[in-house]
C-alpha cells in the first residue's frame, strides 16, 4: 500500500517535472544521460527513499540510469529530491 503510494506520488512528480520543463524549452530523456538526483546529506529516510524510487522508475521509463548524489559540480544538471542545503 505504501510503495503503491509513493510511486503515485513520483509518478505525478515526473509528469509535473516534464510539464514544467516543457513550459521552459523542451527537455528530452536522451539529453539527460548526464544528469543527477541530489538528495542532501541531511535528508530524511524517506527522502532518500524517494530518491531511489525516482531513480528506478525513470531507469524504466525512459532507460536511463541517474546517479544519487550529495555533491554536484553542476547543480543545473540536478533532479532535486528534498530540501536543499543554501
Amino acid at each position: 500500500m505504501v510503495r503503491k503510494l509513493y510511486l503515485s506520488v513520483l509518478t505525478v512528480l515526473f509528469f509535473a517535472f516534464n510539464l514544467f520543463a516543457a513550459s521552459q524549452g523542451e527537455i528530452k530523456p536522451a539529453e539527460m544521460a548526464n544528469w543527477q538526483i541530489y538528495v542532501d546529506d541531511s535528508a530524511s529516510p524517506s527522502e532518500v527513499y524517494a530518491a531511489h524510487e525516482f531513480a528506478d522508475l525513470f531507469k524504466e521509463a525512459v532507460g536511463i540510469n541517474l546517479p544519487i548524489v550529495q555533491k554536484s559540480d553542476n547543480y543545473s544538471k540536478c533532479i532535486f529530491i528534498g530540501k536543499v542545503k543554501q
